[in-house]
């Protein structure tokens, strides 16, 4: 079976065939001694992007993952939310993906600067950068140093991702003379299963509103 059969055939499995959505696989190469072959490794009832429903939630007070769930599991109360939309926003957001240009670590305070940024919003404790915590050079979106996010006013938040882009281009972020050494490739794996965490305690706290 092809990646694209094999996702239709998972996506209609778990009746997410209508509304935002993403999967993630992963794919082993020959060795030799096994086949190439695909590895499923999630499918989500939201956007792709680290954190998003989460932020969306800020801006509107909903979010298209909380509007998936009710339309699996309570299409009555998703009906009534749907209902609600054209909705005003409640405040705005910033999401600023940093972009490394080679191998590097973040450098000491700089975990304490992006907090101190007014309306400096973490989805979840799994998604913050630590001082110290090394990236690689960005080749894609799988390999961006580091989403941040800003959540307040437009005014706020705008200022808020740019001091953060000046600090990037003022060298108080990034730290590109200490050698990269070895990556834990597993970090990934261990981001989606939290991840998948997050997904669940959403989905439990919106049904037992």
């Amino acid at each position: 079976m092809d990646l694209q059969s094999a996702m239709q055939e998972i996506q209609s499995d778990v009746k997410l065939t209508d509304g935002p959505g993403h999967g993630e696989n992963f794919y082993a190469p020959n060795t030799g001694d096994r086949a190439s072959n695909w590895y499923f490794g999630e499918i989500g009832a939201r956007a792709a992007g680290a954190g998003m429903s989460m932020v969306d939630e800020q801006i509107w007070g909903t979010s298209h993952l909380h509007l998936n769930i009710l339309r699996v599991l309570d299409p009555a109360r998703f009906e009534k939310e749907i209902a609600s939309f054209p909705r005003k926003k409640i405040r705005d957001a910033v999401v600023v993906s940093l972009i490394a240009y080679a191998d590097g670590r973040f450098k000491a305070g700089a975990l304490d600067f992006i907090r101190s940024l007014p309306g400096y919003f973490s989805p979840a404790p799994f998604y913050e950068i630590k001082d110290g915590q090394q990236f690689t050079k960005t080749k894609d979106l799988n390999s961006i140093a580091a989403t941040i996010s800003f959540v307040g006013s437009t005014a706020q938040v705008r200022k808020s991702a740019m001091r953060l882009i000046e600090a990037v281009n003022d060298g108080k972020i990034f730290d590109y003379s200490v050698p990269n050494g070895f990556l834990k490739r597993c970090s990934h794996v261990v981001g989606n299963y939290f991840q998948q965490r997050k997904i669940r305690q959403i989905a439990e706290k919106v049904l037992s509103q």
